[in-house]
């Protein structure tokens, strides 16, 4: 299973190869985030779903932090 898992998200990370054959920066870190929480979906229209999602929740993570006047950061979990 672990095996399929791999060979899969190798799959998906191919899908988001660039023109010039690198990952984009938020490519990487959604990559990573898989990863480091042993994600696994089962088809590429989930893949797609979810990175689309964790697209929206990095960019207000992102905005939130950015803000001087917060007292807290966020973070993906």
């Amino acid at each position: 299973m672990k095996t399929f898992a791999l060979v899969a998200i190798a799959g998906a990370a191919n899908a988001f190869v660039s023109f010039d054959g690198l990952l984009s920066s938020d490519d990487f870190k959604f990559m990573s985030y898989i990863a480091t929480n042993n994600k696994f979906y089962g088809s590429t229209d989930e893949f797609n779903l979810r990175r689309g999602e964790w697209a929206k929740k990095d960019a207000i993570i992102n905005e939130h932090n950015a803000d001087p006047t917060q007292t807290y950061k966020l973070g993906h979990n």
